[in-house]
């Protein structure tokens, strides 16, 4: 079996999914546990905000389990190699002092690299190849922010992340409109509902009213007849945020009631993209179908030293935050 382990979002899901679809070329007839302790234990705190479930049931996935264990899924399902490896990394790891400089990132590939060959792929920042493991079980931990995880497996990707249900009745005007027009999907990101640790929200809060006047300003440079589709966390706050900049443009937004695989698919379905330093726009864009999209992004997601976030795309037009 390969067993997953989520702690995240919508964003961080698809993923730790699309990373787990890459290794099943390796193992093809393996039974794919989800285990959703954390986002379980998540969703009964306020102060982590909304949308703390399993998301991939909204769509067309392949089929899989979920468990709800609680603790370390190794101890329960690992063989006794795989239950001492993992205590080699959590001991490695004490070691590490920041995990987001070139120097660790270095050391977490190497260490990632070497627990594959047990069948163990934990790594949460940077990209590694892996070893191909004789082991009962598999055990996926981790963020996999990195498109070379999956780029390969893109076409298979982008039926899978299709939405199960149609279009609500509640949205088919604003999705004709948005597949009709040179749509510009512009996505507000308000950090501070659901991050309440102050170091945490100083290196997210990325995109101001700034960032959003340039981008508004480029794409009305590019694009003829825009249409600015508001997409956010706090619809009305973003709305004000997008009115400031677009003067008489067209602007129409998302109702902010709908599932997360329906918010999805009226994102991906834009033609052109306003990015925040947000997991979920970041799968909007790159679900989209139309290969002469615009991207503008902060050319900064986290406000860190000396570090770059593997998802920022030097095709994108970036912006200086």
């Amino acid at each position: 079996m390969i067993f997953i382990s989520q702690g995240g979002r919508c964003g961080n899901q698809l993923f730790n999914y699309a990373f787990m679809r890459r290794l099943q070329n390796y193992y093809p007839n393996e039974k794919v546990v989800f285990d959703f302790s954390d986002v379980v234990l998540k969703s009964t705190e306020k102060s982590c905000g909304q949308y703390w479930e399993d998301s991939l049931k909204y769509f067309n996935t392949i089929p899989y389990e979920t468990i709800t264990y609680g603790d370390n899924i190794i101890s329960k399902y690992g063989s006794f190699k795989q239950n001492i490896s993992f205590l080699v990394w959590k001991f490695a790891n004490k070691f590490v002092k920041n995990n987001l400089s070139a120097k660790s990132i270095k050391f977490q590939e190497r260490l990632y690299y070497y627990l594959s060959k047990f069948g163990i792929y934990y790594l949460n920042n940077g990209y590694s190849k892996f070893q191909i493991s004789g082991a009962k079980n598999k055990f996926i931990y981790g963020t996999y922010e990195d498109i070379r995880w999956f780029d390969d497996i893109r076409e298979k990707l982008l039926i899978e992340f299709t939405p199960k249900a149609p279009v609500l009745d509640t949205n088919i005007e604003l999705y004709n409109k948005i597949i009709s027009s040179n749509s510009i999907c512009i996505s507000l990101r308000r950090w501070d509902l659901d991050v309440q640790n102050n170091t945490g929200l100083k290196a997210r809060k990325i995109c101001d009213e700034n960032y959003y006047s340039q981008a508004i300003n480029y794409m009305k440079s590019k694009v003829d007849n825009p249409v600015f589709v508001v997409f956010s966390d706090d619809v009305e706050w973003g709305k004000n945020i997008v009115k400031k900049a677009a003067g008489n443009e067209t602007i129409i937004s998302e109702s902010g009631q709908d599932n997360v695989a329906e918010k999805l698919r009226l994102m991906y379905s834009c033609k052109h993209f306003i990015l925040a330093n947000s997991t979920f726009c970041w799968w909007a864009q790159y679900l989209c179908k139309n290969d002469s999209k615009i991207v503008v992004s902060p050319n900064c997601w986290l406000k860190i030293k000396n570090y770059s976030h593997p998802l920022i795309s030097n095709e994108w037009v970036l912006l200086k935050t």
